[in-house]
């Protein structure tokens, strides 16, 4: 895995003296009125650079965000995951798909089902994202079908407008178990409601979409306890019990699931899932 580090400065709101030492720090952004400075593993060098620009910062007052809008400075670290550690990893929470979305906003019937219009099913070759749902083709599920996927299954979509004759089959992957709640739920925080949109604290309300909070990082990483996942049996693919990054459950795939996508050519987006130990 590779880290990369970035720090930003605004030139509006903050002191004029910081901003011109940003912008001679980082050349690229000369006449820029948003001074970026970033690192990756290995980059001594840089990464001392904006060590040395983040305390200047708390020395002059400013307050550390993400995004280093006026009168703060920005100061992010996310993780680049590498092919080594997304095949390295017992299990992975599924993200969506690269340049596969095929409907959006998606809808349901009042039967539940899954819509989709007829022109986006002509698009579903394999696999493709409905909304935050992953949808597969007739040929898709033969393919998964084929491989026996723990705790796999598929709903039909309806396809629209519906036609008597050349019906077009596509359907929604979905799994039968729901994972325990995370390990490091101490960790959860709520996206914003209402006006302002604030990051709200998480207090054990479950319908609520929440995100894991791991400072300084741009993202958290799912943790799940060994024991947990005992009690479950083995599985290719389930649901997240908190609402995950997106309005709905999240997928967790399993290493065999995702090599299928992989030996397919799927350009699937994931992140590894980190397993505790009791």
């Amino acid at each position: 895995m590779i880290t990369k580090t970035e720090s930003r400065l605004a030139r509006r709101g903050n002191p004029e003296l910081l901003y011109r030492l940003f912008r001679a720090a980082a050349p690229s952004s000369a006449d820029a009125e948003d001074v970026k400075i970033e690192a990756v593993s290995g980059e001594s060098l840089k990464w001392l650079k904006i060590a040395l620009f983040v305390m200047l910062c708390r020395s002059a007052g400013l307050k550390r965000n993400r995004f280093g809008d006026s009168g703060t400075f920005g100061y992010i670290v996310s993780r680049q995951y590498q092919s080594s550690d997304l095949e390295g990893s017992e299990f992975l929470c599924f993200r969506g798909m690269r340049g596969e979305d095929l409907e959006y906003p998606a809808r349901r019937d009042s039967t539940g089902r899954l819509q989709m219009a007829r022109h986006n099913a002509n698009r579903l070759s394999e696999f493709g994202m409905i909304d935050h749902w992953l949808g597969a083709s007739q040929a898709a599920r033969q393919c998964l079908e084929g491989e026996r996927f723990e705790r796999l299954q598929f709903r039909q979509i309806a396809v629209l407008p519906e036609e008597k004759t050349g019906k077009l089959l596509a359907w929604e992957i979905v799994s039968v178990i729901t994972l325990p709640k995370l390990a490091n739920t101490d960790r959860l925080k709520c996206y914003g409601m209402g006006p302002t949109g604030k990051v709200e604290p998480f207090t054990g309300d479950y319908s609520r979409m929440v995100f894991i909070d791991d400072p300084p990082y741009a993202g958290g990483e799912p943790h799940y306890r060994r024991s947990d996942l005992e009690r479950i049996g083995p599985f290719d693919i389930a649901e997240t019990f908190e609402h995950l990054w997106i309005p709905q459950r999240s997928l967790v795939i399993s290493q065999r699931l995702y090599r299928l996508f992989l030996d397919r050519a799927i350009p699937v987006i994931v992140q590894p899932v980190r397993i505790d130990p009791d």
